[in-house]
């Protein structure tokens, strides 16, 4: 079922984004960690990536600047710290999708798994938000 939504959800991601072809620059996107991110697909709406980080990888602190849709494709335990190095989440992510809001506080990823974690993560890039 997970692969189901995985790929039902890329797909979407993928017909939104087309409506509006185009190509934007993303090469100061991956500055903490360029070796674990791969695009799959952009444009000026939609930035698709995958996300792999082996075991014992780690993320350095980073922020996230746009809503997202993230998959956890293969699941594997990390850790998460703050910007003072406290640990503030530790475990083994839930299969499925999951919504995220930009943060503004640096986090870091650390794989403590002994298998890699793959993620895919759906940035909506040309986004306004608005009152309701």
């Amino acid at each position: 079922m997970i692969k189901y939504w995985s790929v039902l959800t890329l797909t979407l991601a993928l017909a939104i984004g087309s409506l509006n072809v185009g190509c934007v620059s993303h090469s100061h996107y991956f500055e903490p960690a360029p070796e674990k991110h791969t695009v799959i697909f952009e444009n000026e709406k939609v930035r698709v990536l995958e996300v792999v980080n082996p075991p014992g990888g780690v993320i350095p602190l980073h922020t996230h600047s746009h809503e997202a849709v993230t998959i956890i494709a293969d699941p594997a335990k990390v850790r998460i710290r703050n910007s003072a190095g406290e640990i503030i989440l530790e475990g083994i992510p839930d299969g499925g999708a999951s919504w995220y809001e930009p943060n503004s506080f640096p986090i870091s990823q650390e794989n403590i798994d002994t298998k890699p974690i793959k993620i895919y993560k759906v940035e909506l890039i040309d986004t306004v938000r608005t009152k309701r």
